[in-house]
């Protein structure tokens, strides 16, 4: 879900950057140079979403999911500008805790259909040989 939602607001920016570039009034310097400081704006924040996206993916292995999205979300909003702190407090927690309720009840439906994706299935288990039974 968090990288469904970064992948929406990049490319959202990318559509309004992307519109903008040709509404730049006139030709004065002093546009001109507003145009190419919002430009170089826009590509550092597209890139800093693409680190930060990154960064996710291969710190997530060694913190965990919580963790990692926790730090994500915060970094993400960072990134993307947002400022205030009341934001940048709840909204990993609030991300967080609605995307882990989503998949604990994804798979609690999921489970109670008869499916053995189930943590505690006989699918999930491993034999002392480390093959799967």
């Amino acid at each position: 879900m968090a990288l469904s939602v970064s992948l929406v607001l990049s490319v959202l920016m990318l559509i309004a950057g992307v519109k903008n570039t040709g509404r730049l009034p006139g030709s004065s310097p002093g546009v001109v140079g507003r145009g190419r400081r919002r430009k170089r704006r826009q590509r550092t924040t597209v890139t800093l979403s693409i680190v930060t996206f990154l960064g996710y993916i291969v710190v997530m292995p060694w913190v965990g999911f919580i963790l990692a999205t926790l730090i994500y979300i915060l970094a993400f909003a960072l990134a993307l500008g947002e400022r205030r702190r009341w934001v940048l407090t709840v909204s990993p927690f609030l991300v967080t805790a609605v995307i882990i309720g989503y998949l604990r009840s994804s798979l609690r439906s999921h489970s109670r259909k008869g499916s053995e994706c189930s943590p505690t299935s006989a699918a999930f288990s491993i034999s002392p040989g480390g093959i799967p039974t």
